[in-house]
């Protein structure tokens, strides 16, 4: 049907799933952008057993959820330090702080002052547990903010292509952590009181100078094989969501097998999150959401579209390139 809306994740585990199913799986993902695999073993070790996939991306225990959701731009951090030391010690635990305090006020307003876990049906029939909620601080443009970190002002020199910008980045991630972990999260308890990080991405409004988390920037793409091996030093710190997007010439169509090899290499080698879509179909993944080809250009004709997010797709397609991906050939 190439419906748009809902998203569909499978949870992936080669020793669980068959290839049948998988390939099946693929075969659907290439035509609608769905489903995307999600490392079920990666996910089972920093969630338990009992974790569902929300929206594009977000792991959460089942009955549980996101009381809230911060993002920081980092790129704007960036142009405020002074050099990376005054980065790491003074303007990441100045708005991690600021941050976590907003978030904080914002969860106990939902659980002390509004009635949603004492009267909302979900909670009263059980499908929600206030204690199985968390604080999300989620995060965009790490690319962006390495790069002005270290004055590189060519995409296609920094973060994804050098090694210092590439360690930075881990280094930026650990320090968050670092940070965040000292300051408590109210009414997380099943997370130890602690946020949980998100890799957030993004807005239409963010244009191409903040990329979606920890994302390559659109244009700077790496091949298939070094994207997927990039994307592993990222993705093991974000439980609560991240993930990349590669776009398939229609030759994968007719090599299933060898996507699902891609597909495995990638869950082996520490990939949290996998999606992709066929570069001839009509729905595509913009950011974490899915929009039809045929709703933006109706769209930009001034027609009815029957997807509110179109409106988003279009503000992502004209300022952050996002259908503008590379294309990812099998002679890579």
């Amino acid at each position: 049907m190439q419906l748009a809306v809902p998203n569909l994740t499978i949870k992936y585990d080669e020793d669980l799933t068959s290839d049948e199913f998988a390939l099946h799986a693929l075969k659907c993902m290439l035509k609608s952008s769905k489903p995307s695999f999600a490392n079920d073993r990666m996910f089972k070790k920093d969630l338990g057993e009992r974790y569902a996939i929300a929206s594009c991306y977000n792991g959460f225990n089942i009955t549980g959820g996101a009381y809230t959701m911060n993002r920081l731009r980092l790129p704007d951090c960036a142009k405020e330090a002074k050099s990376i030391e005054d980065f790491m010690e003074r303007v990441l635990p100045y708005y991690s702080k600021l941050m976590i305090e907003n978030m904080n006020r914002r969860t106990q307003f939902i659980v002390e002052e509004s009635t949603f876990f004492k009267t909302n049906f979900l909670v009263n029939e059980g499908f929600l547990k206030r204690e199985n909620f968390v604080s999300m601080y989620g995060l965009a443009g790490l690319a962006e903010c390495c790069n002005i970190l270290l004055g590189i002002e060519d995409k296609k020199k920094g973060f994804g292509h050098c090694k210092e910008a590439d360690e930075l980045g881990v280094k930026i991630l650990e320090r968050i952590i670092e940070i965040s972990e000292s300051i408590p999260a109210v009414y997380s308890e099943n997370r130890d009181n602690k946020v949980w990080m998100h890799a957030q991405v993004g807005i239409d409004s963010d244009g191409q100078d903040c990329s979606p988390g920890t994302r390559i920037p659109i244009g700077a793409e790496l091949s298939l094989p070094k994207q997927i091996k990039h994307s592993t030093l990222y993705q093991k710190y974000f439980p609560t969501g991240t993930g990349d997007i590669y776009k398939f010439d229609e030759m994968w169509s007719k090599n299933l097998t060898a996507l699902l090899d891609v597909v495995k290499g990638a869950m082996r080698t520490g990939v949290r999150y996998f999606s992709g879509y066929e570069e001839n179909g009509d729905l595509v993944r913009v950011t974490g959401y899915l929009v039809k080809k045929s709703e933006l250009e109706k769209f930009q004709r001034g027609e009815l579209s029957h997807n509110q997010a179109t409106v988003l797709g279009v503000g992502a397609m004209n300022n952050g390139k996002a259908l503008e991906r590379k294309l990812h050939t099998m002679d890579e």
